[in-house]
């Protein structure tokens, strides 16, 4: 990639994904030939450069050299993106990690809906949304996003009733909303940075990013239309993709 050389890898990081992959991985004398042949670097008569998909994974700032390769995160006490936010982050780093400092924010942040009710057995607090399709839908939006598409970033707004996932690129090649909800493979626009995501295990969760058959949209589907009564909507605006996931209402403990 023009402007990058391999030490803006971290190495550290590779040794952690190589060791979690291969069990029986050591440290390579050629890091160039290593990484060429896992579609991280490109070797010419130049020498050897991180790809695209190295730089997204294992580069400290891959913003610095992919524009629009990070998270906006932007939380509302009202229902429209007004400007007016009450939080707003910009989530960088490799993806992976991006995909872990969002869902633990969903996570820890005092700012995510949630209902809480005191009983003589003690307080009981009522999650609105399910860790794990939040997480879904924090991966989909990053392996799905078009990052050709310059100086456009993935958005995700929350709101007191719902959260908002949007990323660069319209549905790849010939897939279709309605194909998706009956449970059609997905077509996936990066496929090389969805072979690795299969290899990350969220320390949130527990699990993995990425679902193996291809069933993570219809579990994230299932398991938010149950929690909230409104199945999650899923639109293309424009050459955009956005996902809104409801949140619970419980309105028997209203």
């Amino acid at each position: 990639m023009v402007g990058s050389s391999l030490d803006d890898l971290d190495k550290t990081r590779l040794e952690l994904y190589f060791r979690r992959r291969f069990p029986d991985w050591s440290t390579p004398e050629d890091w160039a030939s290593t990484l060429a042949a896992h579609k991280l670097a490109a070797i010419s008569e130049a020498g050897a450069t991180p790809t695209h998909l190295g730089i997204l994974l294992f580069a400290e700032q891959p913003e610095q050299y992919i524009s629009g390769a990070y998270i906006d995160l932007a939380v509302y006490h009202h229902d429209i993106p007004d400007g007016n936010t009450v939080d707003s982050r910009q989530i960088t780093g490799p993806l992976p990690e991006q995909i872990t400092k969002v869902v633990s924010y969903f996570q820890a942040s005092p700012l995510t809906p949630i209902i809480s009710r005191k009983s003589g057995d003690g307080r009981r607090d009522y999650p609105s949304y399910i860790d794990t399709a939040l997480q879904e839908a924090v991966v989909n939006a990053v392996i799905h996003r078009d990052y050709g598409v310059s100086g456009s970033q993935i958005i995700i707004r929350m709101f007191p009733d719902r959260i908002e996932f949007q990323n660069p690129g319209a549905l790849y090649n010939t897939l279709t909303i309605e194909n998706l909800y009956a449970g059609c493979q997905p077509a996936r626009r990066n496929q090389f940075l969805t072979g690795f995501m299969r290899y990350y295990e969220s320390p949130v969760t527990g699990s993995s990013f990425l679902e193996a058959r291809g069933e993570g949209f219809l579990n994230l589907v299932r398991d938010s239309l149950r929690l909230s009564g409104r199945r999650p909507e899923l639109e293309q605006i424009g050459e955009a993709t956005k996902l809104t996931i409801y949140a619970a209402q419980y309105p028997e403990l209203a």
